[in-house]
């Protein structure tokens, strides 16, 4: 997927790289970095186990729940940085405003993916041009 908002994988993303199979999922953002997810060396596509299916659901859930929680610390961010006062004084753009919170989001995912795709058999990595 190509992601213009220059952040990581969705859960929609993540849902569907899992369902997938595919050794791998690239996305580029419009800056030129590059987020990829791969299923490590040892995958074994036939095993459709329930464990195997299990272990790719819990990795779901945890994405999910670490979104929720970095959409929340970014919101919390702003609010503290009183980013409506100053939308509303027009002392930042909203543009501006969306921005720190994406940044925010997306630094907080890459940490959750580079720490937690392992345990799940994934691998993550972040290419800059």
């Amino acid at each position: 997927p190509n992601h213009t908002s220059s952040s990581t994988f969705s859960g929609a993303d993540i849902r569907s790289f899992v369902d997938s199979k595919c050794s791998e999922m690239r996305a580029t953002t419009a800056s030129g970095k590059t987020y990829s997810l791969r299923r490590n060396s040892n995958y074994d596509y036939n095993d459709n186990s329930y464990a195997t299916r299990h272990r790719e659901n819990q990795f779901i859930f945890e994405f999910d729940r670490a979104d929720k929680k970095a959409v929340a610390k970014a919101q919390r961010t702003l609010d503290n940085k009183k980013y409506y006062e100053k939308i509303r004084r027009k002392e930042v753009s909203q543009k501006q405003a969306n921005d720190e919170l994406m940044e925010i989001i997306t630094a907080e995912m890459n940490t959750f993916l580079t720490n937690t795709a392992p345990n799940y058999g994934f691998e993550y990595s972040i290419e800059s041009l």
